[in-house]
């Protein structure tokens, strides 16, 4: 094993290391930047200008400031309950904001959009000029920021099913890495044919087996044991 191999995170195991350092990165931010334009629009620049650098995936280092302006607004929607106004804006508006995007994305786009997303690499290692890697990204913050605020606006029905389900995001994030290489290794074995029924079949059972670990303690305890065992200290002391 290379000391390469500790510190670059495999496959979905980045956002676990990035999430520990946005955790510390906005608490510093936060006390910096009082006000919560002047904390987001630092957060993009961030997120916009480490592709000019030449790190690349060690530690997760580009993704984690890729990705940190998300982090960032949903911190700053959090404390100031932006929620309720987004909600509050006309409908009409959100699907002319959502039609427009998909619209954009699907006829104006001519590049292999997996680099930008991924958010993994720097900007020379596209195959496209660094400046227009560049406006690639800030197209990118552009498009997700508009797809969020429609889908916040559309979707604006209060349901206890959805918000409990919510809180176990992480338990579904981390479960269908599993399960996914799970269902690789059978493919694999088995010399399954991947299509596209095959894949929408994978992806509904993926989803009802981690809904059922998600009510089974052990299985969320497995991910937080530390915090799991704190809890039943305090509630039990």
């Amino acid at each position: 094993m290379e000391l390469q191999d500790l510190i670059v995170p495999s496959w979905s195991l980045w956002y676990l290391l990035s999430l520990i350092c946005w955790r510390f990165l906005i608490q510093i931010m936060a006390s910096t930047f009082k006000n919560c334009k002047v904390l987001i629009t630092v957060a993009f620049l961030l997120g916009a200008l480490i592709g000019f650098s030449t790190l690349s995936g060690a530690l997760s280092i580009q993704r984690t400031f890729c990705f940190f302006p998300f982090f960032v607004v949903g911190y700053c929607v959090a404390q100031n309950n932006f929620i309720e106004k987004i909600r509050s804006v006309n409908h009409i508006f959100a699907i002319a904001i959502c039609a427009v995007t998909v619209i954009a994305c699907f006829g104006f786009l001519n590049f292999d959009i997996h680099h930008v997303i991924w958010g993994l690499h720097p900007y020379e290692e596209f195959d496209v000029a660094v400046g227009y890697a560049f406006s690639l990204r800030l197209a990118f913050y552009v498009v997700a920021l508009s797809l969020c605020f429609s889908i916040i606006n559309l979707f604006s029905f209060k349901s206890p099913f959805m918000a409990k389900e919510g809180r176990n995001t992480l338990v579904y994030y981390m479960y269908h890495t599993l399960l996914l290489l799970l269902f690789f290794d059978l493919v694999e074995h088995f010399d399954i044919p991947v299509n596209i029924g095959v894949l929408v079949l994978v992806t509904l059972l993926i989803m009802a087996i981690i809904f059922a670990m998600c009510r089974i303690k052990v299985f969320l305890w497995l991910l937080n044991p530390v915090s799991s065992i704190l809890a039943r200290h305090k509630k039990n002391g």
